[in-house]
C-alpha cells in the first residue's frame, strides 16, 4: 500500500493529511504545552536526586556540549569562578565551575554569580527562541552576585554559535526549537 508513501503516487494525499493535522496539533500543543510540562516535571523529579548524582551526570554532558567553546578559549573568563544556574520555581541549582580546561559541578561551592530563571525562560534561553535581555526585563531571568560575571555568561550564551556545538547538540536544539514553536502563542 502506497497511501502514506511520501515519494509515491499518493504524495498529495500525504501532504493533505499532514496539512489537515498541522493546525490541530499546534492548537493542542499551545493549550497543553507538553515540552514545558515535561521540563517542569523533570525539574521537580531532579529535586529528589542527590546532588552528587546530578553533578556526575551533568559534568560529561556540559563538557561534551561546550568542548568547542572550551578549546577556543571562550570560557576563559569563567576560569576559577563558579556560576550557579538556579530554577525560580524550585530549590534547585547547579554550581558550575571552570578550571581553565574543564567544567565541573560542585553543589557545595559558593557561587560567584547565580543566574536564576523559570523553567520556560531557561527553555527559551537554551533554544534561543527569546533574547536573554527580553527575559531579564520581563523579570523571568535574574542575575545575582557578581553581576559583571553574570552579564558575561548571559552575553556568551546569547552569542553562542551553534556551529561550535557538536552535531548531536545542534540537532537537539533544532528539535527543541521546533517543539517550542508549536507551543508558542
Amino acid at each position: 500500500m502506497t497511501a502514506f508513501n511520501q515519494d509515491g503516487p499518493d504524495k498529495s494525499l500525504f501532504n493533505r493529511l499532514r496539512g489537515t493535522l498541522q493546525e490541530p496539533t499546534r492548537k493542542l500543543s499551545q493549550s497543553l504545552r507538553p515540552v514545558e510540562r515535561m521540563a517542569t516535571g523533570g525539574a521537580m523529579a531532579l529535586g529528589f536526586v542527590p546532588d552528587s548524582l546530578q553533578a556526575n551526570a551533568l559534568e560529561p554532558i556540559l563538557n561534551h556540549a561546550m568542548r568547542g567553546l572550551i578549546d577556543n578559549g571562550e570560557l576563559d573568563f569563567l576560569a576559577d569562578h563558579c556560576c550557579a544556574i538556579a530554577l525560580k520555581e524550585r530549590d534547585l541549582a547547579w554550581h558550575i565551575c571552570f578550571d581553565g580546561a574543564r567544567l565541573s559541578v560542585h553543589p557545595d561551592r559558593l557561587a560567584d554569580v547565580t543566574i536564576r530563571a523559570t523553567v520556560p525562560a531557561f527553555l527559551a534561553l537554551i533554544s534561543q527562541t527569546t533574547d536573554p535581555d527580553t527575559l531579564f526585563f520581563q523579570r523571568q531571568l535574574a542575575i545575582e552576585g557578581d553581576v559583571e560575571l553574570g552579564l558575561h555568561v548571559k552575553n556568551m550564551l546569547d552569542a553562542l554559535d551553534e556551529d561550535d556545538l557538536p552535531l548531536f547538540w545542534r540537532q537537539s536544539l533544532n528539535s527543541l526549537r521546533q517543539l517550542l514553536t508549536l507551543e508558542s502563542r
